[in-house]
């Protein structure tokens, strides 16, 4: 017996109920498993291609994915891709299922999704350190040995 959630009030119905006992709202009684938006799916999705506006076209918010495209060369894509990535993370997944899946539950964010959430901004920060320091610190050296040998 699986439970879904009402479209109209949120409230917990059973999945094959025609109307919300609690409102009477009328919902969407057969729903294809292929509809459904996996959590997981899209916050990998905007993790690894978010700046180009992925997350947006698997979510089918397909006018937001097209501005990410076209603006995905400026790094303005990337700060808004890390927010999505953070939210997508952190929401509940009632809430999630109310929002993408017409009320209907699936699997929660798994833990490694939070971690590479949580781990993002350091990975890209080790990443534009190293490569403007360690250039930086060969030019140093370079200028260093050939002070030594006049």
């Amino acid at each position: 017996m699986s439970m879904v959630f009402c479209r109209s009030c949120g409230h917990r119905i059973h999945e094959s109920a025609a109307v919300c006992p609690q409102c009477g709202a009328p919902q969407a009684i057969a729903i294809a498993t292929l509809d459904l938006r996996s959590q997981n799916l899209a916050a990998l999705w905007c993790a690894f291609l978010g700046a180009f506006g992925a997350h947006k076209f698997y979510l089918g918010k397909i006018f937001p994915g097209i501005l990410y495209l076209l603006f995905s060369w400026t790094s303005i894509t990337v700060v808004l891709a890390y927010i999505d990535l953070l939210v997508i993370a952190f929401t509940s997944q009632g809430k999630w299922a109310y929002r993408y899946n017409a009320g209907r539950l699936t699997a929660p964010v798994h833990l490694a999704v939070r971690v590479i959430a949580l781990i993002a901004p350091l990975v890209l920060a080790v990443g534009l350190f190293g490569g403007v320091m360690l250039p930086a610190y060969h030019d140093h050296e370079q200028r260093g040995r050939t002070v030594q040998t006049l």
